[in-house]
């Protein structure tokens, strides 16, 4: 019975300690809900609060946006971009820490009151000019109806004079007409005549020519006659020594001979030595006297060698004279197509000879041709291929040389007849080579050897003493 009163006390303890600790959880949880109910309530009071001032801000927004005159559902950065244009547009000189819609407004409208009273005192500026103007008007009336009285006075004259004028007209282009049909009729007799004088002309042109053809004939005649020719020797060669390959002719100081002048070598017998083949070619080394100078041997014949007495000659000089000349173009000496103007102008004047004239491959003229010029050195005649300008100076040389009588001799009759030689000569290879430039030769400056064949009309020879130079 004791143990189950101890169970019993032990249960109702236990049971009444529950029950405080539920009171205390109850009591702590309606004090934390009461405490939560008020705070939920002062939430939705405040909520209720910021609602309506939500409202009240964009009730407010809208009634701004109306005032400013943008659309309600523009957002706050596009209306900061409208407002930056506005005031890019309107004030864009405004203080930029000052610048407000309202500011603006006001700066404009002082502005605006300012222009408009500076508009009103200019508008009052203009009625008072207007009515000074009108006031020189009234002043001038009584000038410009005098102004235009003499107007309508010239009019009615200028009328009179056109009238005049329209008749004074008529009579000139009358007689500009007749005057017309008079020169026609000068014109057509002053043709006529022209025509018979141009006939006349032309017929006496005719025989001119006719007589310019026939003095030109008598004129080549007459200077094959007179004028000295290719035909007489300048001199002849007094000894020669062929070991040393050299001759002593009887020209010198006193006939004028220079150095360098070189002469085509003659046979002794020959009379004619225009039209007689040359031995050879020499070319005077030194002036010794008056009338002796030694020359080297340029060119001969083994088989007809330079002997004593015989003649030499040169177109380019003469004993005494300077003789002249005029080139043509196309001076090709070696046939390489390119010119030798110069070699042949410097071979001339070391001669003796002058040049006068020459001209170029280009067309290109120096100096003049004169009465004292004597020959005409005629070169490669210009083909297809050379310009106009060329052709036409040759042409033109052509004519003046037959206007002075000059004598036409070839480049090669020159250089022949002057005893020139190429000591370089040109050796072409292939299409245009020559055979002759290949045939065997003998060594330069050896003895030449013969080859025991001898022409039946060689005659020996003793050469004659050296003579003196004293």
């Amino acid at each position: 019975m004791a143990r189950e009163s101890q169970g019993l006390q032990i249960a109702l303890i236990i049971f009444v300690i529950l029950t405080l600790l539920l009171g205390v959880l109850s009591f702590f949880f309606y004090r934390q809900y009461d405490e939560a109910l008020k705070r939920a309530i002062a939430a939705e009071e405040e909520s209720k609060k910021n609602s309506e001032a939500a409202r009240n801000t964009l009730s407010e927004n809208e009634r701004l946006k109306q005032y400013l005159g943008v659309p309600e559902s523009m957002r706050a950065d596009e209306l900061g971009e409208e407002v930056r244009k506005d005031f890019e547009s309107y004030a864009p000189n405004f203080p930029g820490e000052t610048r407000t819609y309202r500011a603006v407004v006001e700066y404009l409208g002082k502005t605006l009151g300012s222009v408009n009273e500076s508009l009103a005192a200019a508008q009052a500026e203009i009625a008072n000019l207007n009515a000074q103007i009108r006031q020189l008007e009234a002043s001038k009336a009584p000038l410009v109806d005098q102004q235009r009285a003499r107007a309508d006075a010239a009019n009615t004259q200028l009328a009179m004079e056109r009238t005049k004028f329209s008749d004074d007209r008529q009579r000139l282009q009358d007689q500009a007409q007749q005057l017309q049909a008079r020169i026609d009729t000068v014109q057509r007799e002053a043709m006529k005549q022209v025509e018979a004088v141009q006939a006349e002309l032309q017929k006496k042109e005719r025989s001119l020519q006719t007589t310019i053809s026939l003095l030109r004939d008598r004129t080549e005649t007459l200077r094959r006659v007179t004028e000295p020719t290719f035909e007489r020797a300048d001199g002849t060669v007094r000894w020669v020594n062929q070991r040393n390959r050299t001759v002593w002719i009887n020209l010198g100081s006193a006939d004028g001979l220079g150095r360098q002048t070189t002469f085509s070598v003659y046979a002794s017998t020959v009379t004619d030595v225009g039209k007689a083949p040359r031995k050879g070619s020499i070319e005077v080394t030194d002036i010794l006297t008056d009338h002796l100078a030694e020359a080297r041997i340029l060119e001969d014949n083994p088989a007809d060698p330079i002997m004593p007495g015989d003649q030499i000659y040169t177109p380019v000089w003469r004993p005494g004279e300077r003789i002249r000349f005029a080139l043509a173009d196309g001076i090709d000496i070696d046939g390489d197509k390119k010119s030798d103007l110069d070699t042949v102008i410097n071979l001339i004047t070391l001669n003796g000879g002058i040049v006068d004239f020459y001209l170029d491959d280009e067309g290109n003229k120096t100096g003049e041709v004169t009465t004292e010029t004597r020959y005409l050195v005629l070169g490669i005649t210009p083909d297809e291929t050379a310009t106009e300008a060329r052709r036409n100076a040759r042409t033109e040389l052509l004519r003046v040389a037959d206007t002075y009588g000059l004598t036409r001799i070839t480049l090669q009759e020159l250089l022949n007849r002057m005893g020139w030689k190429n000591l370089t000569p040109v050796i072409r290879y292939g299409e245009g080579a020559n055979p002759a430039d290949f045939r065997a030769k003998p060594p330069e400056g050896l003895p030449r050897v013969s080859t025991g064949t001898v022409s039946p009309i060689f005659q020996p020879r003793t050469p004659s003493p050296r003579p003196s130079t004293r």
